[in-house]
């Protein structure tokens, strides 16, 4: 077992007492391609054999349809704050905050890249949410904020191998824009890191690793080692 999840059960299981008649939430939050889901899902095993129930939670399902971006001009600013729906993913917080059961959450299709449909689960003992947007001002509560910190070189190169391994290359959009940098997925894939991922991670993402209380710094080689809020790895 990886020391790291050892330490995040841990502090999971110190921190619930002050939470006993809710959720305890953990929030996760990262760059695109940094590896939110994997460490989400690892967490989550980790603690359902602690004897905890479980669910994450991904803050894309969060994200207005891709018929809503396109209605307030925000397509090219997918992830970006704006481009959630606010008001829905407060309602889910206050839900949690209210040890509502059981909960309804929306979800994000990966085949389609829009909002799918929702889910419901009973109230558990934790709520992992993970996303580009989990450690962002408003989102409330939040009983142990995790940050996942990977160099900018690292996440492009694996944006890139990502999107390279994409199978639909007839999806919506992504044709057209495939045909607007003569049919180079890669050339593609770094297109859009330049005008959407690159921005939203400096802007918006990075400033939000000082609300963690731990940080997950991965190198090149995906290992994994904590870190206290302010440290920078060496």
């Amino acid at each position: 077992m990886s020391a790291w999840l050892d330490r995040l059960s841990a502090e999971v299981r110190q921190r619930r007492v002050v939470s006993l008649d809710r959720p305890f939430v953990v929030a996760l939050a990262g760059g695109v391609a940094s590896g939110k889901s994997t460490i989400a899902k690892a967490l989550a095993s980790r603690l359902r054999k602690d004897g905890l129930t479980v669910e994450v939670v991904g803050t894309d399902g969060f994200l207005f349809p891709n018929a809503e971006l396109d209605r307030r001009g925000l397509m090219d600013r997918k992830g970006f704050p704006e481009s959630h729906d606010a008001g829905r993913l407060t309602g889910f917080l206050e839900q949690l905050t209210s040890g509502a059961s059981p909960l309804r959450v929306p979800t994000y299709s990966h085949e389609t890249y829009d909002v799918g449909a929702e889910r419901s689960f009973a109230r558990p003992d934790v709520v992992l949410i993970e996303g580009l947007i989990a450690l962002q001002a408003g989102v409330e509560p939040v009983d142990l904020g995790l940050f996942l910190d990977v160099d900018e070189d690292d996440l492009i190169t694996w944006y890139i191998e990502r999107f390279m391994d994409l199978e639909r290359w007839d999806a919506p959009r992504l044709a057209d824009r495939l045909a607007e940098v003569g049919g180079d997925p890669e050339a593609l894939a770094g297109d859009i890191w330049d005008r959407i991922n690159g921005p939203s991670l400096n802007d918006h993402i990075l400033p939000t690793r000082s609300r963690a209380d731990l940080v997950l710094h991965k190198d090149e080689r995906h290992a994994i080692r904590l870190l206290a809020p302010a440290s920078k790895p060496a």
